[in-house]
């Protein structure tokens, strides 16, 4: 049976601040915190018990105009920068992440729904690596010279060929909701390593973290304009980022559909892009598999982190011989599962992010019953008034050439299908 785990206070004063008063929040905008410029604002809750978390500015293009504006204006300064310099801030930025690192964690969880354990042994320890590496890497950047192979040279002329590496300019940074401050800080480092300026934009639903990573970066010495930051929706804020003229570069991880948008949107100055999409990760169980490690593997690797991972197996290919132990192992793991809020000490799974209703263009995206579903339970967990949902289990009447119809898990905000194969 599943448990459900009950919430605890969050133990740094950061994180207790933001559940004792809603936070009032800001845009950073060429070193200065500011609102939206028309006084649009939007909240954030806590996924798992659906409280209000704060209030945030909700951009409009004339706000990514300035951010632009800002991020450009910094542009020359920071490019000039001595790499020594540059690596210095970065490594100052990892120190300062590192001493706020449980205060981090807590925020994480409490913006995104993760158990706390995965924020703090994990992914804030990953963005407090990203700074480091490529505070490295900011005196590695060089060109080399080549000697060329021009036979019409001018007699008595030398000719001399080196490449030289440049900072690409201002770029966006688009980050989703699933992992939030480690993606950010993903994009971040190698991009301020490089001499390029930044205008970051958070997921919508997760914005705690970007704020306070913000206020960090700029206490470790980042000049004004470096680092912008402007909160909003995807299809207004992000929109008018992607489109911007004056951005050289778009990295973004998310959708596939929004990737193809942001491409999209691109060619007014044909911009460079980097796009991090959706995949359908498969996991194959061979039938001599050893199932004491693999029905633990095939399950963990759709429920950790809620099935909110890039690389979750969302597909088992699993042989005819073993496919009913498979099946039942991971029946029997799901069932055992502890839901609840993430900063419970107890570790359990927590609850999607961002809500249900908010994908999809305020449609459930994946939460809908397919039309060859034969049962279908998303019952919330009593006493919830966040977004928990046990994991449950559908039989599909049909299935793809080459397969017969087979059971399935379904694990919170993405499918787990398990395909009988021989």
């Amino acid at each position: 049976m599943v448990e459900l785990l009950q919430a605890v206070a969050p133990a740094t004063a950061g994180a207790q601040a933001v559940l004792a008063a809603p936070r009032d929040g800001a845009m950073l905008i060429g070193g200065r915190w500011v609102q939206a410029r028309s006084g649009q604002r939007m909240g954030t809750v806590d996924p798992a018990t659906g409280g209000l978390l704060g209030q945030f500015p909700d951009a409009g293009p004339e706000d990514v105009d300035a951010a632009v504006a800002a991020a450009r204006a910094a542009f020359p300064g920071w490019a000039a920068t001595v790499p020594a310099q540059r690596a210095a801030i970065l490594w100052r930025i990892a120190d300062i992440l590192e001493q706020h690192i449980d205060e981090l964690s807590e925020l994480e969880t409490l913006d995104q729904g993760k158990p706390l354990y995965v924020g703090r042994w994990a992914e804030i320890p990953g963005a407090i690596g990203q700074f480091r590496y490529y505070a490295g890497q900011c005196l590695s950047i060089e060109g080399r010279t080549i000697t060329p192979s021009v036979t019409y040279q001018p007699a008595g002329k030398q000719v001399q060929a080196w490449t030289l590496r440049e900072p690409v300019g201002v770029v966006a940074a688009i980050v989703p909701w699933n992992s939030p401050l480690v993606l950010t800080a993903m994009k971040l480092a190698p991009a301020l390593a490089a001499g390029c300026t930044v205008v970051l934009k958070p997921a919508e639903d997760t914005t705690l973290t970007a704020l306070r990573l913000g206020e960090l970066m700029m206490a470790a010495g980042l000049p004004d304009g470096v680092l912008n930051i402007v909160t909003g929706r995807g299809a207004t804020t992000g929109a008018a980022l992607a489109a911007h003229g004056d951005v050289d570069k778009v990295a973004f991880t998310g959708s596939t559909a929004t990737g193809r948008a942001i491409l999209d949107a691109s060619k007014g100055n044909l911009k460079r892009v980097t796009l991090e999409l959706g995949g359908k990760s498969p996991v194959i169980v061979m039938p001599d598999a050893d199932l004491d490690l693999a029905v633990p593997g095939v399950a963990n690797a759709i429920f950790f982190n809620g099935g909110q991972v890039c690389v979750a197996g969302s597909r088992a290919y699993v042989h005819a011989d073993i496919y009913d132990r498979v099946l039942e192992g991971v029946l029997a793991y799901a069932q055992g599962l502890a839901l609840g809020h993430g900063l419970n000490p107890g570790n359990p799974d927590g609850p999607p992010c961002p809500p249900p209703a908010r994908r999809n263009g305020g449609r459930p995206d994946r939460w809908r019953p397919r039309r060859r579903c034969r049962r279908r339970n998303r019952r919330r967990p009593p006493g919830t008034g966040g977004h928990l949902h046990r994991p449950d289990r559908h039989r599909r009447r049909g299935a793809p050439d080459g397969y017969r119809a087979g059971g399935g898990v379904r694990p919170g905000p993405g499918d787990a299908a398990l395909h009988r194969c021989g």
